[in-house]
């Protein structure tokens, strides 16, 4: 069975559906210099990004979305209320925008 990969734009979150659920995925660099495992003998030095699961599963479109932005809320740069009033409020409105397009 195939998965679907929904893309948010300006955003590096994605869904990926399959017939059962919907995850969302995270763009994340890898530097497998950092591993703890790391031989450089037996491994690259190459940086790279990978989209990897956060562990959430939803069964419809909306609830994934409001999860993206949890996520992105806990997990962002902002220390403070007014910077994640500030996050919220854009996420917020590029969520809008998409879903306001006309397909």
């Amino acid at each position: 069975m195939t998965k679907r990969i929904i893309e948010i734009t300006g955003t590096d979150y994605r869904l990926s559906m399959d017939a059962d659920n919907i995850q969302i995925e995270r763009l994340t660099t890898v530097d497998p210099t950092r591993a703890v495992g790391y031989d450089p003998e037996k491994h690259g030095t190459e940086v790279r990004q990978e989209w990897r699961s956060i562990g959430k599963y939803y069964t419809n479109i909306p609830a994934a979305l409001e999860g993206v932005l949890h996520h992105a809320l806990r997990n962002g740069p902002d220390t403070d209320v007014r910077g994640l009033l500030v996050e919220l409020q854009s996420f917020r409105a590029e969520l809008k925008a998409l879903w306001s397009t006309e397909v």
